[in-house]
């Protein structure tokens, strides 16, 4: 089982990331590997393993970039890729970056090839990382971020001696399916492309020890618009009713409002 949809941090950002991995050339996967020898053990068995798992693919990807994608959702603990690439995604360190510069723009030309999601999707967090989730304030996330279309599956992520955590519910309108490339196809995965920018469509609300915040991605041409207040209302109670049914049993009202 993955571990992609509860991650150790997720902060909002709006500052300039990592990109330049789209002017590198198209390589095989066993040479966009060779520079991660020293930071990924083991990781021309992975590869092999995951070219061995993949198929021709409907959606006109090579069968180098379906094995990327297959290789990114590979759980091996620490050192899995997801792991590894996001974090250096996430610190936005250039120098830090260019081992990973052939493999990611392997996987990241599979990405872009496949068939675009539109809906909601969750995501989790431990802690209460809500304040950094201001009403209408615009938010990018640089790493490639996991959802899953199903609350059933997000809460078997979540330790249950997880106290304070955040659930993310976003409206996605770019996302990517990429559960039928992945090591585990059933887990409904929807991927959120390094630069996905998104808005804080309201407050946090507070639900026992869960704080969910709710985001809707917004494109490029619309970073201006505010979420409508009415549907903001209607989506954050249906976001609350949706958790309420999961494992968690969370009181029918949220804390601090009344019936």
């Amino acid at each position: 089982m993955a571990s992609r949809f509860f991650v150790e941090e997720e902060f909002a950002d709006d500052s300039v990331g990592i990109k330049e991995y789209w002017n590198s050339p198209l390589v095989p996967l066993e040479v966009a590997i060779r520079s991660l020898y020293a930071i990924i053990p083991r990781i021309n068995e992975l590869v092999a393993k995951a070219k061995a798992k993949c198929f021709i693919s409907p959606d006109g990807l090579t069968h180098d970039e379906t094995a990327a994608i297959y290789l990114y959702t590979m759980e091996v603990g620490k050192t899995s890729i997801y792991r590894m690439v996001n974090w250096t995604l996430r610190k936005k360190d250039h120098f830090m970056a260019r081992p990973w510069l052939l493999y990611l723009k392997l996987f990241a030309t599979g990405v872009r090839k496949l068939p675009l999601y539109s809906g909601n999707v969750w995501r989790a967090v431990p802690g209460d990382v809500a304040k950094h989730y201001k009403k209408y304030g615009r938010i990018r996330w640089w790493a490639y971020t996991s959802c899953t279309k199903s609350i059933s599956i997000l809460d078997q992520f979540i330790p249950q001696s997880a106290n304070d955590r955040t659930i993310f519910m976003i409206e996605c309108i770019r996302g990517r399916n990429i559960a039928p490339y992945s090591a585990y196809g059933k887990e409904d995965e929807i991927l959120l492309v390094s630069g996905t920018t998104l808005i804080a469509a309201d407050e946090s609300l507070m639900m026992a020890e869960v704080r969910m915040v709710h985001l809707k991605e917004v494109s490029a041409g619309n970073l201006s618009s505010t979420p409508n207040s009415n549907q903001v209302v209607d989506k954050n109670t249906t976001a609350v009713s949706l958790y309420q049914s999961s494992k968690w049993g969370l009181p029918k009202t949220p804390k601090g409002t009344s019936n």
